[in-house]
């Protein structure tokens, strides 16, 4: 066990199957489920989740490092003979361009959709990337990214499910404390060891906005100016 993982963390080889696992297994104890990323592994996630998103299984997105592309879910909605129309329609993204818009949407947004009928599962892309803007002082940041943190544990309490990607940093102040943070928060780590292959494309986004998209329909409604 690395001395950066708590107790109930499991280092664990990312795949389909573990993806089956969370959604089935833990969705009313809720949890957090950290994936080391690198390169495209961001594609990797929605390659798998590209299975499961649907009418009953939402997805609501929080993109922190402009990572977010539609083109996986399509392809693996293809490969299983499902509409892929029906999976987009289920997928929801909010763009975040600072570490006080990840802190404010977690904290804000993300406990509304609890209690829906069928809650959303969430994937937050690359949480840590924001983190490592030196304009502002490194105890402000140290104090946001706990502060996100705390409120992940709080939702999981209430049953939500959240996929959080982190993918290392060389440069910058903070790159270890940010994973060692996250990974004693994780219920579970996850890597991703092998490069899949999926197709690539990009996702216009407002810049310089914090808008939410629905994917589907390509309409953006702007939550931060």
């Amino acid at each position: 066990m690395n001395e950066h993982q708590n107790s109930h963390s499991l280092v664990s080889r990312f795949s389909t199957n573990l993806i089956r696992e969370i959604v089935g297994n833990e969705k009313d104890q809720g949890g957090i489920f950290m994936v080391d990323v690198n390169g495209f592994g961001n594609r990797c996630v929605f390659a798998s989740l590209g299975r499961f998103v649907g009418p009953y299984h939402p997805l609501y997105c929080v993109d922190g490092c402009n990572g977010f592309d539609p083109f996986p879910f399509v392809t693996a909605a293809r490969k299983e003979g499902r509409d892929p129309q029906a999976v987009l329609e289920n997928i929801f993204v909010s763009r975040v361009f600072t570490c006080h818009q990840m802190t404010a949407v977690v904290r804000e947004e993300l406990p509304q959709i609890v209690d829906q009928p069928n809650t959303p599962l969430v994937a937050i892309l690359g949480i840590s990337d924001l983190f490592y803007d030196e304009a502002l002082p490194f105890w402000e940041r140290e104090y946001l990214y706990r502060r996100t943190l705390d409120h992940l544990k709080i939702l999981r309490k209430k049953g939500l499910i959240t996929l959080v990607t982190f993918r290392d940093r060389q440069e910058g102040s903070g790159a270890r404390l940010w994973r060692w943070l996250l990974q004693h928060t994780a219920d579970r780590v996850m890597r991703i060891e092998n490069q899949w292959s999926v197709a690539s494309g990009q996702m216009s986004v407002v810049g310089g906005q914090y808008v939410q998209r629905r994917v589907a329909s390509g309409r953006s409604d702007l939550l931060w100016g």
